[in-house]
């Protein structure tokens, strides 16, 4: 009887446990604007539909909760590109759980953009 509890206390510690984050990696830690950061994964993501990931390029400030920018990723995605067209402290971020949860922070890498910013020819014109 007592190892029959020992199996169903591992077997509850077992479903407990998630996946660890994907290892990734960027190219450069500082870029210039209108360049992209390169983010690399050490192999192949594996998830399934309801546990998705998704990457972005974010201001250092901005809430864990912010979305703007997203890219969702493929299993096969080993490498991404995140343009970075403004000047500032940013941060590589990698979200897990995707569809069912909108945001679940795993990963942060620094990275700082440096130079002008950049436009994209999508601003709207400021009147004289």
């Amino acid at each position: 009887m007592r190892s029959h509890w020992l199996w169903v206390g591992a077997l509850v510690v077992l479903i407990g446990c998630e996946a660890p984050a994907p290892r990734m990696h960027v190219e450069s830690t500082t870029v210039p604007t209108g360049t992209d950061v390169v983010v690399t994964f050490a192999e192949a993501l594996s998830g399934k539909a309801t546990n998705q990931y998704w990457v972005s390029l974010q201001p250092i400030d901005a809430p864990a909760s912010d979305t703007t920018g997203r890219t969702v990723l493929e299993r096969t995605d080993r490498v991404i590109r995140l343009r970075a067209s403004k000047p500032g402290e940013f941060e590589v971020r990698l979200h897990g759980r995707y569809p069912k949860e909108d945001h679940h922070l795993l990963v942060r890498i620094p990275v700082k953009v440096e130079g002008w910013p950049v436009k994209t020819g999508v601003e709207p014109k400021i009147a004289p």
